[in-house]
């Protein structure tokens, strides 16, 4: 029998788009949206979207989620809330004094969260449920002004700091890193924020791209 193809949230606007995909950690994910010269211009130039949605993602509850979570991202313990700990295949988020997000790219590390105590903690796995959409590119600050009901420039949000934020009317993770943000979205509301997104950013000729040219990078 053969291993079940996970979709995209956006799996309706690749077939729109003729986007081209292909299989990474059991997701079809896009890798380009036909034109991959056009796609990288956009971005060394204005901006583009991202689908990263096949991210692992997890959610962690409860008084001992820092101490739970120390052995394995050293510095949980210390974070105040939106700071974030990052490495080249997570990016662990502290939302409220009791509550973290974190997102990964390495399945050993999905591995060691399976294996964490959950009596210490409610931990859930959000990878279906939620979606994950990314901007990167010179001009992309302008969208994000525009989509953000509170403010979301560089001076409110730093550098390898989170928020949540309502995007387009959709409560929203809001994550800083360095040459790109990314939002952690509803499963169906995905889809909406990321025509939202292009609609807003046809000004800064905000373009549709894949993993193969902007591909998953977490620290």
């Amino acid at each position: 029998m053969k291993p079940l193809i996970k979709s995209s949230p956006i799996s309706g606007i690749y077939t729109d788009h003729s986007a081209c995909t292909a299989i990474h950690d059991g997701w079809s994910i896009a890798e380009h949206f036909g034109n991959i010269t056009n796609e990288q211009n956009a971005f060394k130039h204005s901006s583009i979207i991202v689908d990263w949605s096949h991210l692992i993602k997890y959610s962690f509850r409860g008084n001992a989620c820092a101490a739970l979570l120390e052995p394995l991202f050293v510095g949980t313990t210390l974070l105040s809330v939106n700071e974030c700990i990052t490495g080249d295949a997570f990016i662990l988020m502290k939302l409220m004094d009791d509550e973290f997000f974190l997102i990964i790219s390495d399945i050993s590390i999905d591995d060691k969260i399976k294996n964490l105590d959950d009596n210490q903690a409610t931990i859930i796995n959000e990878s279906g449920a939620q979606g994950c959409l990314v901007l990167a590119g010179p001009m992309r600050q302008e969208i994000w002004l525009r989509s953000c009901a509170t403010d979301c420039g560089e001076d409110a949000i730093v550098l390898h700091h989170c928020k949540p934020l309502s995007v387009h009317g959709i409560r929203t993770i809001f994550y800083r890193g360095k040459d790109f943000e990314l939002i952690i979205t509803p499963r169906d509301s995905t889809a909406f924020l990321f025509d939202a997104l292009i609609d807003v950013g046809s000004g800064s000729q905000l373009t549709p791209t894949g993993v193969s040219v902007f591909p998953v990078r977490l620290a």
